[in-house]
C-alpha cells in the first residue's frame, strides 16, 4: 500500500494492540513516515513489526517511537526497511513526556531488535535506546552521525558503516565512547572516503585487495551473507527507475471516460494515480497492477474535465520515484448518460437502516432516483431527483423486516438514460426492547478472605440474553456472560451486598436480583501480643501478664506456652496469668499467642525467661548436750559434747557450732561437728574453787541448712565443780512479736510516677524498717520493689502512664520479724509533661571591632513553665541592611541566656543588624514557637 503527501504522519498508531506494517511505501508526509505512541500496558505480549517497507523522503523521522509509560510485554523488530532521505531520523526514540530522544533501560526492559535495515541519507540513522540490538545494517551518508546514544544493554554487530558524520564523537564506531557509553561492539566496519561501491555478492566485502569485514555465519542467513535490506543471495540490485508515461499523452483532449492508460519501464508492480489537480490531493482513481497499462474505472472521471497523472515501479528491491506528471482532458457529453452502477447498499443486502443511504457511480448532470417494494416498480414509495451520486432516504419512508427494491438513471442535455441494474436490500428488523426475566436463586457456595463466589439461575429473553451485570454494594462492578462469577481483592471479614441483572443484545436490562448479603472470611490473624512481664514468683509460681493483641474482628482468648508447649489458656481481655506446680530454682521460658474467634493465631510475643525462687532449706537443731568434768592435776575442766541433727534426728557432719561458757570460767569456742559431734574444753580452774560449768550454745550453721533454735532439745547444760548436773536457767524466750501493719497507706499518682504516704511505726520500741511492695493486678502478687526504708514515704518513678499499680507496705523489728501487708492502695500514673523551650526575650546591641561592626544578640529561653533553661542551642540568622549575612548559634548558660554573635561587617553609621530566631535544640525537649515572647530584633549602628 502507499501511504504519502499526509499533512501530519502517514501511518499514526497507539500501540494497544498487535501492529504489522508490512510491504509498504511510506513516503513525502509532512511529519513522520510512521508514529507508534506506546501506552500503558499489561497482559499478553504485544507485537510491533515493521518489516520490508520503503520509508522516505517525510518530514520529519523514517519511524518515530513515543514512550508514555512503562512499555512491558511488548515485541520490537523492524527489519529489511529501506529508510532514507528523511529529514530527520531514520529510527528514532522519543520520551513523549519530556520529548528527549532518549529511550532509557528503565522505561523499555525488552530488547529492541532492529537489523537487516539500509539507512541512507538521513540527518541521523538511529537515534536513542537502551537495550537495543543493532545487527546486519548499512548506514552511508547521514551527515550527523549514524548511530547515536544507543547505550546501556545495548549491542551493535556487523554492521557497515561508509560516508557518515561523527557528532564531535570520532570518525570510528568502536573508538566512539561518548557516543556509544555502554553497548557491545562486534566486527562492525567504517569504511574510510572514498571506497568502492559495496558488493556483497559474497560473505565478506574487501577494499584495495584486503578482507575489510569477513561475516561469520550467525551474521546471516544461508550461503551468502545477509546485510542491510535486502537478500543478496540472487544478486538483487537498486528500485526500478521511474517509468516513463506513453498515453494518453500529455495534454490530450477529448479523452473518452474510460481511458485506457499506458506506460513504459521495468518493475513487478506499477502504481497508478489520477487527481484532479497536479498537487494531487484529490485523488479520484488508484490501483495498483503488474502490466503496464490500466483503464480508469467506469464512473471515476466526468465530462470536460482536465485529470492528472503517474506511475511508479516496484520490485523486490523498493519502490522508484513517480513518473512525471501528464494531463488530458474528457470529452464533453454527446448522449444521455449511461447507466449508473450502483454501489451500496450492495445487492441483497439485509439488516439496512430505515433511513438508509443509498449511492452509485455515474456521470450525468442528474440522476433519478426510485424505491418500490416490488422488482416491477409498480409500488414506488420513494422517487426524488439530485445532482449528487448519493441520497439518503427520509424518516418515514421505509418500514421494518421488508424488501425494498432500487434503480438510479442519469440525466444529460441529451436527456435520460437508461435505468440502472436493480438492487435489493431488507430493512432492519423492529428494536428489542424487552428485557430480560430477573435471575432467580442468587446464592454463594464459596468464599474466602478475600474472594465470593456467585451462582444465580440463567434468565430468559425473547431473543437472547448476552451477559449478565454484577452489582456489589449498589455498584456495578463486573459483566459475565454466564450465570456466575467469583468477586475478587475483597476485605476478609466485611459484609457485602450483591445483585444481579441480566442484559440483551439490545442492551434491555432486567430488573435487580434479590440482594444476598455475604461475608467474607476472616483469615486476618491478630498481632502478637506485648512480651510478657514479670509480675510476682515463688519457689513453685510464676505470675506474668502483657499487653493485649489486637484484631480487625476481636480477640477471644489467648495460649500461654511454658517451654514451647501450651501450658494454659486464658479469655480475653484477660492479660495475665499464674502458672503453678512449678519446681523450684529452675529457669523457665514463656511466650502468648492471641486467637481470633474464627481460629486464626497470632504470631508469638516475645520471651519471658524466669527463675524459681529456692525452696525452704532443711533445718538443724542441737539434739543434745552430754557435760562431764575432767581432772588435770589441780585444775578441774569443764567438757562439752554438743550434738548436732537434722529435723529428721541424723546427726549432721560439718556444721559449725558457736558456744559461751560461764560460771567459773567465761571462754568462747567455736568448732565443726564431725559425725554429729564436737566437743569443747572449757578453760581450767583451781580445784579448790567450788561453782558451776555452765556451756550455752550461741550459733549453728552449715550449708544448705537452717539453724532453727526454737527446735533445740537443749541449748545448754550444767556440771558443778564436784562433777554433779546442775540445773541450768533457761534463756528469755525469743523475739517472735512483729511490728504493728502500716496503715492506712495512701497512693497519690503523678506523671508517670506514684507517691506512698503512711502512718510511722517508731513507736514500737525494736521497730527497725520499712519494705514497699508492687503487683499490677488487684489482690496479690506483690513483689518487694524498697526495703530498709526508714522513712514513711516513698516516690515509685518510671512507671508506664494508664496502668495502674498496686502497693502495700510492711513493717519490720531489730530480730526481723515482719509485719502483715497494710491495707492495698493503687494509682494510674498520668503521662508526664511535655518539655518545650521557647524565646522570652531578644535584646540586639552593636559591637565595633576596629572599623568593622557585627551584632550581638542576648536570647533569654524559657521552658513550659517560664523557668530558665541551661544548655539550649540557639539558632539564628542574621541579617545586615536586609541582606541575609548567614546563620549563628549560641548555649544558653545557667540563667538560661544564650549570646548569639554576627560575622564582622563594614558597616556606616545608620546600619541595621536584624537576628531572628530560627530553632532551640535540646534533647528531650521541643520548641514551642508558638509561645515565644519575642522572635526576632534589631539594632542600628550609631
Amino acid at each position: 500500500m502507499w501511504f504519502e503527501l499526509n499533512s501530519d504522519d502517514g501511518i499514526d498508531l497507539d500501540n494497544s494492540v498487535d501492529i504489522v506494517i508490512q510491504d509498504n511505501i511510506i513516503r513525502n508526509n509532512n511529519d513522520d513516515g510512521i508514529e507508534i505512541r506506546l501506552q500503558d500496558h499489561s497482559g499478553p505480549t504485544l507485537n510491533i513489526i515493521i518489516t520490508r517497507n520503503t520509508i522516505h523522503g517525510n518530514g520529519e523521522d523514517g519511524i518515530q517511537l513515543i514512550w508514555y509509560d512503562v512499555p512491558t510485554d511488548r515485541f520490537f523488530e523492524i527489519s529489511y526497511n529501506y529508510i532514507y532521505d528523511n529529514v530527520d531520523v531514520g529510527i528514532g526514540m522519543m520520551d513523549g513526556e519530556t520529548t528527549n530522544e532518549d529511550f532509557r533501560a528503565a522505561s523499555i526492559p525488552e530488547r529492541i531488535n532492529i537489523f537487516n535495515n539500509t539507512f541512507a541519507n538521513n540527518s541521523h540513522g538511529i537515534t536513542g535506546g537502551d537495550n537495543t540490538v543493532v545487527l546486519n545494517n548499512i548506514f552511508v551518508g547521514h551527515p550527523v552521525i549514524a548511530v547515536k546514544n544507543v547505550d546501556f544493554n545495548s549491542e551493535l554487530a556487523f554492521n557497515l558503516f561508509f560516508n557518515n558524520g561523527t557528532d564531535n564523537s570520532g570518525s570510528n564506531v568502536d573508538s566512539a565512547s561518548s557516543v556509544f557509553a555502554d553497548p557491545t561492539l562486534t566486527a562492525n566496519l567504517e569504511l574510510p572516503a572514498g571506497s568502492p561501491a559495496i558488493d556483497a555478492g559474497t560473505a565478506y566485502y574487501v577494499w584495495q585487495t584486503e578482507t575489510v569485514l569477513d561475516l561469520p555465519a550467525e551474521a546471516y542467513s544461508g550461503a551468502a551473507p545477509d546485510i542491510g535490506a535486502y537478500e543478496f543471495d540472487s544478486g538483487s540490485g537498486p528500485p526500478p527507475d521511474p517509468p516513463v508515461l506513453v498515453s494518453p499523452v500529455d495534454g490530450a483532449l477529448d479523452v473518452v471516460l474510460t481511458p485506457t492508460l499506458s506506460w513504459t519501464g521495468d518493475g513487478d508492480n506499477f502504481s497508478v494515480e489520477v487527481a484532479t489537480d497536479v498537487a494531487f490531493t484529490d485523488i479520484v482513481d488508484a490501483a495498483v497492477v503488474s502490466t503496464t497499462e490500466y483503464t480508469v474505472a467506469a464512473g471515476a472521471l466526468d465530462y470536460s474535465t482536465t485529470y492528472y497523472w503517474q506511475v511508479a515501479a516496484s520490485n523486490a528491491n523498493g519502490t522508484s520515484d513517480y513518473s512525471a506528471v501528464w494531463s488530458f482532458t474528457t470529452a464533453a457529453a454527446s448522449a444521455p448518460p449511461d447507466p449508473p452502477v450502483l454501489t451500496s447498499p450492495a445487492d441483497a443486502a439485509i439488516d439496512v437502516p430505515l433511513e438508509a443511504t443509498l449511492e452509485w457511480a455515474g456521470t450525468a448532470d442528474s440522476f433519478d432516483v426510485e424505491v418500490a417494494t416490488d422488482a416491477e416498480f409498480a409500488v414506488v414509495v420513494f422517487s426524488d431527483t439530485t445532482l449528487s451520486t448519493t441520497i439518503t432516504l427520509p424518516a418515514g419512508t421505509l418500514e421494518h423486516e421488508t424488501v425494498y427494491y432500487w434503480h438510479v438513471r442519469g440525466h444529460n442535455s441529451f436527456g435520460a438514460g437508461d435505468f440502472s441494474a436493480v438492487f435489493s436490500f431488507t430493512t432492519v428488523a423492529p428494536p428489542d426492547t424487552e428485557p430480560p426475566s430477573q435471575p432467580q436463586n442468587l446464592s454463594s457456595p464459596a468464599q474466602t478472605g478475600t474472594t465470593v463466589d456467585l451462582v444465580w439461575d440463567a434468565s430468559t429473553d425473547n431473543v437472547g440474553v448476552s451477559y449478565y451485570n454484577i452489582y456489589r454494594d449498589g455498584e456495578l462492578v463486573a459483566s459475565e456472560s454466564s450465570p456466575n462469577h467469583t468477586a475478587v481483592g475483597l476485605t476478609p471479614a466485611t459484609s457485602y451486598d450483591f445483585q444481579v441483572s441480566a442484559v440483551d443484545a439490545a442492551e434491555n436490562e432486567s430488573t435487580l436480583s434479590d440482594t444476598l448479603s455475604v461475608a467474607t472470611l476472616d483469615t486476618i490473624e491478630p498481632t502478637a501480643p506485648g512480651t510478657p512481664t514479670l509480675d510476682s514468683k515463688t519457689d513453685t509460681t510464676v505470675s506474668f501478664s502483657w499487653a493485649a493483641a489486637s484484631d480487625n474482628v476481636a480477640v477471644t482468648e489467648y495460649r500461654v506456652f511454658r517451654d514451647g508447649v501450651v501450658t494454659g489458656t486464658v479469655a480475653a481481655p484477660t492479660t495475665s496469668f499464674t502458672d503453678t506446680g512449678l519446681a523450684p530454682a529452675t529457669t523457665y521460658a514463656y511466650h502468648v499467642t492471641a486467637l481470633d474467634g474464627a481460629g486464626n493465631e497470632s504470631p508469638a510475643s516475645g520471651t519471658l525467661e524466669v527463675t524459681t525462687d529456692p525452696g525452704p532449706e532443711p533445718v538443724i537443731h542441737v539434739g543434745g548436750i552430754a557435760m562431764e568434768l575432767r581432772k588435770a592435776g589441780k585444775w578441774n575442766i569443764g567438757r562439752a559434747v554438743i550434738s548436732i541433727v537434722d529435723e529428721t534426728g541424723v546427726p549432721v557432719s560439718g556444721a559449725t557450732v558457736a558456744a559461751q561458757w560461764s560460771g567459773l570460767t567465761t571462754d568462747v569456742d567455736s568448732g565443726i561437728t564431725s559425725g554429729g559431734d564436737v566437743q569443747f574444753d572449757s578453760d581450767k580452774v583451781d580445784s579448790s574453787l567450788s561453782g558451776q560449768f555452765v556451756v550455752t550454745v550461741t550459733d549453728v550453721s552449715a550449708s544448705g541448712f537452717v539453724y532453727d533454735p526454737a527446735a533445740n532439745v537443749e541449748t545448754a547444760d550444767c556440771i558443778d565443780s564436784a562433777g554433779n548436773a546442775c540445773p541450768v536457767e533457761p534463756p528469755p524466750p525469743p523475739d517472735t512479736i512483729p511490728p504493728a501493719a502500716p496503715a492506712p497507706l495512701t497512693a497519690t499518682a503523678g506523671p508517670g510516677s506514684v507517691s506512698l504516704d503512711w502512718p510511722d511505726n517508731t513507736t514500737d520500741a525494736d521497730w527497725a524498717s520499712f519494705s514497699v511492695k508492687r503487683s499490677t493486678t488487684a489482690g496479690g502478687g506483690h513483689v518487694p520493689i524498697a526495703e530498709g526504708l526508714t522513712s514513711s514515704q516513698y516516690s515509685d518513678s518510671g512507671l508506664t502512664a494508664g496502668t495502674t499499680y498496686y502497693y502495700v507496705v510492711t513493717a519490720k523489728d531489730t530480730t526481723g520479724n515482719e509485719s502483715g501487708p497494710s491495707n492495698e492502695a493503687s494509682a494510674t500514673p498520668t503521662e508526664p509533661p511535655e518539655l518545650s523551650v521557647h524565646v522570652g526575650d531578644i535584646g540586639v546591641a552593636i559591637v565595633q571591632q576596629g572599623k568593622n561592626y557585627l551584632g550581638r544578640a542576648t536570647v533569654a529561653v524559657l521552658d513550659q513553665d517560664g523557668n530558665p533553661v541551661s544548655g539550649v542551642e540557639v539558632v539564628g540568622s542574621w541579617t545586615w541592611n536586609s541582606t541575609d549575612i548567614g546563620a549563628s548559634s549560641g548555649i544558653s548558660d545557667g540563667s538560661g541566656v544564650a549570646t548569639v554573635d554576627s560575622s564582622k561587617q563594614k558597616a556606616a553609621s545608620g546600619d541595621v543588624f536584624t537576628f531572628t530566631v530560627t530553632n532551640l535544640i535540646l534533647s528531650g525537649y521541643t520548641y514551642d514557637a508558638e509561645s515565644n515572647l519575642k522572635t526576632s530584633e534589631s539594632a542600628t549602628v550609631p
